[in-house]
């Protein structure tokens, strides 16, 4: 008989954790880089072998969009999983260190049970399931499994899994990584009393996971290389090098790192001693050498000569080039890996992200939403010359205000006010080769250069970015007014402030709020979480009517409410001071 399954409290605060865990991966995500994914989480609770429980199988949410009959037969599964599995044979423990290698295996198998399971449904709606080790609470092995929209995937493509060299596993991305360090925080978490009580004060920073999540990456090539190598921490060797100079000059050069038994080094000039990465004044010193195509070739620990990576002939030639890898030093404090000319992971300052897009996304929409009255004419100027300013190769930043004129006065002394003039692609080179911001009106006209710009600590700074970025979000921010920035970095990579959230149908919001209106408390949840997610799209009158029907389920929890069973209302619905009609589909009724 297949086990029941229910949608069943396993503890009081099995909700919060869930919450609390969903805002932490999206937090996670947009520290690496990808601000706009919204991850999904949810709990699978299995019962613990030997212990007495109602149901042998719970989901956490009790009303969420996963089917109950997905998990029927995972108990079934995991049994069938493990007698069919190799017979190991454990010595020289004691009985307590027997049982818990035993409890961790049946873990292990849960887990591979569940995402086989998951496999189907992903394909279905287009997400990627994660899971890993299971915390215990109460009588469950309680699963915090976290999916992602393919999507990611295909806008930062990962390595072709399994990644193994015959002992340990490496991760196929970046995002891979921060995923494994987002679920072991979660196991953590699930080992304390109470999990999900105080929601994430028991996790690690953010700042501190994406770090951990890229040295673990950075294990992945020595892994994927099959390299025999001691295990040199290239997170850190590589911070270290791009850090050092040589003679007053940044450090810069191309570095590829394949396995020398591979056959694919050619070399032009082999060093008698090759260098070691720890030999950290010899590794700088080698970084001058390189030129246009010509690289300094290693494995993951040494430094062998000059040269390039050719082909190599016959069956193995396949697999052997998936073990090459480049590793190019930017600049002082940057470094990026690649492989097969996709670019992995990208680490300024210390901070491992994901790549930027050179050419931002959205970048015509996002000015014709702001700035509806330039028309075409504005528009193919500014276009123009974001080309210019993307293609010059060195840092700079175009600022449109619907204000210009009047900031240009304000600003007056922390910049050079010029005669209004439009801004044509040849002034543009010219005058950017001056520190500070160029500003603007939506036309294109140029009202100043050399701006240094103003503005209060907004919540989209980032302490990992630099100085031209932050700047340029505190001063886009600052205002209620329309006003748009292009930062170029000195690498190239460009941001565009602010990056608005997606258009949405004004009926698909009425739609959710009527639905929270119409629905009782028992089936509340998943509809609450749905307007959460809305919420930056609710007017005045959506939120008075949010916040109305929420206090009136709170009125029926405290009517139904059961042992055990602790519930919290979201914070109180306030509309955006930045919501307009350009976020929505149809015109404005």
């Amino acid at each position: 008989m297949k086990p029941k399954v229910i949608r069943l409290f396993m503890w009081g605060y099995q909700p919060h954790f869930r919450d609390a865990l969903q805002r932490y991966t999206t937090d996670v995500l947009k520290e690496l880089g990808a601000p706009d994914e919204r991850p999904e989480c949810f709990l699978v609770g299995v019962r613990i072998r030997g212990q007495t429980v109602r149901n042998e199988v719970c989901v956490e949410p009790e009303d969420g969009e996963w089917p109950l009959d997905l998990f029927s037969s995972v108990l079934d599964d995991v049994e069938k999983a493990i007698a069919d599995g190799p017979i190991e044979v454990i010595t020289n423990v004691d009985e307590q260190e027997l049982r818990e290698w035993s409890e961790e295996k049946y873990r292990q198998s849960v887990g591979s049970v569940l995402l086989a399971t998951l496999r189907e449904y992903d394909s279905e709606h287009g997400v990627r399931s994660f899971v890993q080790s299971a915390g215990d609470v109460g009588r469950y092995h309680v699963f915090p499994v976290i999916q992602l929209p393919e999507a990611l995937f295909e806008r930062f493509t990962p390595l072709q899994e399994p990644i193994r060299d015959g002992v340990f596993s490496g991760h196929a991305s970046l995002i891979h990584a921060a995923v494994a360090m987002v679920l072991e925080e979660a196991r953590e978490e699930l080992r304390r009393q109470d999990p999900g009580r105080h929601g994430t004060q028991g996790f690690r920073s953010t700042s501190e996971v994406v770090r951990q999540a890229g040295v673990i990456f950075m294990r992945m090539p020595q892994i994927a290389m099959k390299d025999k190598s001691t295990g040199t921490d290239l997170f850190e060797q590589f911070n270290l090098v791009s850090t050092s100079t040589y003679e007053g000059a940044e450090g810069a050069g191309r570095l590829v790192l394949a396995n020398e038994e591979d056959g694919l080094m050619e070399f032009c000039l082999r060093f008698a001693d090759p260098v070691a990465f720890r030999d950290l004044r010899g590794f700088r010193k080698t970084l001058q050498m390189p030129s246009p195509g010509v690289a300094l070739l290693a494995d993951c620990e040494k430094v062998f000569g000059l040269g390039r990576i050719g082909a190599k002939k016959g069956p193995e030639a396949s697999r052997s080039s998936g073990r090459v890898f480049e590793v190019e030093f930017v600049g002082h404090h940057h470094w990026r890996l690649s492989h097969e000319e996709e670019v992995l992971l990208v680490c300024r300052n210390g901070v491992p992200s994901l790549p930027r897009d050179k050419t931002p996304e959205h970048l015509e929409d996002t000015y014709r939403r702001l700035f509806p009255e330039a028309g075409e004419a504005g528009a193919e100027r500014f276009l123009d010359l974001s080309k210019v300013a993307v293609e010059q190769g060195h840092g700079s930043m175009l600022v449109v205000a619907e204000d210009a004129e009047h900031e240009a006065e304000r600003l007056r002394g922390e910049g050079t006010v010029v005669e209004p003039v439009e801004l044509t692609a040849e002034l543009y080179r010219q005058v950017s080769r001056v520190d500070g911001a160029i500003l603007v009106d939506p036309s294109c006209v140029c009202h100043a250069v050399g701006v240094i710009l103003d503005g209060m600590t907004q919540p989209e700074c980032r302490a990992s970015r630099g100085a031209r970025f932050n700047s340029g979000v505190r001063y886009v921010y600052a205002e209620e007014v329309s006003r748009l920035a292009i930062v170029v970095s000195d690498d190239g990579m460009v941001d565009v402030i602010p990056k608005p959230k997606p258009r949405v149908s004004r009926a698909e919001v009425e739609g959710v709020v009527v639905a929270l209106e119409s629905v009782g408390f028992e089936s509340s949840r998943r509809i609450i979480n749905r307007v959460k997610r809305m919420r930056f799209y609710l007017n005045e009158d959506h939120c008075a009517r949010v916040n109305g029907a929420i206090r009136r389920i709170a009125r029926e929890r405290d009517a139904v409410a059961k042992f055990g069973e602790i519930w919290f209302a979201p914070d109180e619905f306030r509309p955006d001071r930045r919501l307009d009609d350009s976020y929505f589909i149809e015109k404005a009724p």
